[in-house]
Protein backbone atom coordinates (compact mmCIF):
# COMPACT_ATOMS: atom_id res chain seq x y z
CA UNK A 1 0.00 0.00 0.00
CA UNK A 2 1.15 3.41 -1.03
CA UNK A 3 1.12 6.11 1.91
CA UNK A 4 1.17 9.56 0.70
CA UNK A 5 2.97 11.83 2.83
CA UNK A 6 1.53 13.84 5.76
CA UNK A 7 1.22 17.44 4.74
CA UNK A 8 1.24 19.53 7.35
CA UNK A 9 1.29 23.05 6.04
CA UNK A 10 -1.40 25.61 7.25
CA UNK A 11 -4.36 25.45 4.47
CA UNK A 12 -4.15 28.86 3.56
CA UNK A 13 -0.29 28.28 2.79
CA UNK A 14 -1.61 25.09 0.61
CA UNK A 15 -3.89 27.61 -1.28
CA UNK A 16 -0.93 29.77 -2.44
CA UNK A 17 1.25 26.76 -3.55
CA UNK A 18 -1.58 25.14 -5.43
CA UNK A 19 -1.61 29.04 -6.90
CA UNK A 20 1.98 28.94 -7.32
CA UNK A 21 1.61 25.43 -9.87
CA UNK A 22 -0.97 27.42 -12.03
CA UNK A 23 1.02 30.33 -12.57
CA UNK A 24 4.28 28.02 -13.36
CA UNK A 25 1.39 26.23 -16.00
CA UNK A 26 0.20 29.34 -17.49
CA UNK A 27 3.71 30.91 -17.95
CA UNK A 28 5.41 27.50 -19.22
CA UNK A 29 6.84 29.30 -21.85
CA UNK A 30 8.67 31.93 -19.93
CA UNK A 31 8.28 31.22 -15.97
CA UNK A 32 8.94 34.06 -13.13
CA UNK A 33 11.69 33.30 -11.04
CA UNK A 34 11.61 31.38 -7.79
CA UNK A 35 11.69 35.13 -5.68
CA UNK A 36 9.05 36.12 -8.37
CA UNK A 37 6.74 33.55 -8.12
CA UNK A 38 7.37 33.44 -4.05
CA UNK A 39 6.38 37.25 -4.54
CA UNK A 40 3.23 36.46 -6.29
CA UNK A 41 1.47 34.22 -4.22
CA UNK A 42 2.77 36.28 -1.20
CA UNK A 43 5.07 33.16 0.39
CA UNK A 44 8.92 33.94 1.11
CA UNK A 45 10.83 31.71 -1.15
CA UNK A 46 11.65 29.06 1.59
CA UNK A 47 8.15 28.41 2.26
CA UNK A 48 7.17 28.23 -1.17
CA UNK A 49 10.55 25.70 -1.88
CA UNK A 50 9.29 23.47 1.29
CA UNK A 51 5.73 23.29 0.91
CA UNK A 52 6.22 22.92 -3.29
CA UNK A 53 8.12 20.08 -1.89
CA UNK A 54 5.73 18.80 0.73
CA UNK A 55 2.97 18.66 -1.89
CA UNK A 56 4.35 17.72 -5.32
CA UNK A 57 7.55 15.55 -4.37
CA UNK A 58 9.34 17.44 -6.38
CA UNK A 59 11.03 21.30 -6.37
CA UNK A 60 9.14 24.15 -7.90
CA UNK A 61 11.34 23.76 -11.22
CA UNK A 62 11.66 20.23 -11.28
CA UNK A 63 7.45 19.99 -11.28
CA UNK A 64 7.79 22.51 -13.99
CA UNK A 65 10.91 20.40 -15.75
CA UNK A 66 8.77 17.24 -15.29
CA UNK A 67 5.35 19.35 -16.96
CA UNK A 68 6.99 20.55 -19.77
CA UNK A 69 8.48 16.82 -20.93
CA UNK A 70 4.66 15.68 -20.69
CA UNK A 71 3.66 18.35 -22.87
CA UNK A 72 6.20 18.12 -25.46
CA UNK A 73 6.00 14.84 -25.52
CA UNK A 74 2.01 14.85 -25.93
CA UNK A 75 2.68 17.55 -28.83
CA UNK A 76 5.21 15.26 -30.61
CA UNK A 77 2.85 12.31 -30.76
CA UNK A 78 0.55 14.99 -32.11
CA UNK A 79 2.23 15.86 -35.37
CA UNK A 80 1.47 18.87 -35.81
CA UNK A 81 3.98 20.78 -34.69
CA UNK A 82 7.95 20.70 -35.35
CA UNK A 83 10.06 19.83 -32.89
CA UNK A 84 11.40 23.54 -32.94
CA UNK A 85 8.08 24.78 -32.44
CA UNK A 86 7.61 22.73 -29.72
CA UNK A 87 10.85 23.04 -28.22
CA UNK A 88 9.63 26.71 -28.09
CA UNK A 89 6.44 25.94 -27.16
CA UNK A 90 7.19 24.33 -23.81
CA UNK A 91 10.00 27.14 -22.78
CA UNK A 92 13.39 26.31 -24.69
CA UNK A 93 14.88 28.91 -26.96
CA UNK A 94 17.55 26.36 -27.67
CA UNK A 95 16.79 23.30 -29.71
CA UNK A 96 20.02 21.33 -28.34
CA UNK A 97 19.19 22.05 -24.83
CA UNK A 98 15.15 20.51 -25.71
CA UNK A 99 16.54 17.61 -26.57
CA UNK A 100 18.92 16.88 -24.81
CA UNK A 101 16.44 17.33 -21.97
CA UNK A 102 13.50 15.09 -23.54
CA UNK A 103 16.36 12.51 -23.94
CA UNK A 104 17.19 12.29 -20.73
CA UNK A 105 13.28 11.84 -19.59
CA UNK A 106 12.36 9.53 -21.71
CA UNK A 107 15.55 8.06 -23.34
CA UNK A 108 14.92 8.64 -26.79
Amino acid sequence: AYNQPLITLPPADLEQIYQAKEILLQQIDNPPSLLTLARQVSLNDCALKRGFKQVFGTTVFGYLHQHRMEQARSLLLDRQLSVTEIAHKVGYRNLSAFSTAFRKTYGM
